[in-house]
């Protein structure tokens, strides 16, 4: 049994040394966005994607569209208050994070 044990530390170890494990950076979620018409109707917005280690990402703008691009520019035609969401991924997918915020357009 300690044989065992200490055959399967030294695999770890081995492995772990190689390189077959890769540690994925987690994503940090931020963006900020400015309007073209000061929030009023019909105003385009531009979004800035502020994130860190991250290689996609999904946007949601709060009126049923979305994106997927980096820095996406959207127009709400209509007056409200928009919950804008953005998920973004690592390289892998296996990590991600999300950023929140509300638009009001007048």
């Amino acid at each position: 049994m300690k044989r065992q044990v200490l055959l399967l530390a030294a695999v770890l170890f081995l492995l772990a040394g190689s390189g077959c494990y890769k540690k994925v950076a987690v994503p940090v979620a931020d963006f900020s966005y400015t309007g073209s018409n000061d929030t009023i109707v019909p105003d385009t917005i531009t979004f800035r994607n502020q994130s860190q280690n991250a290689s996609s990402y999904e946007w949601t703008f709060g009126d049923s569209q979305s994106s997927t691009q980096t820095n996406p520019v959207h127009i709400y035609p209509v007056a409200g208050s928009f919950t804008v969401v953005l998920k973004e991924y690592s390289n892998s997918r296996e990590k991600w994070a999300t950023k929140t915020r509300t638009i009001s357009i007048k």
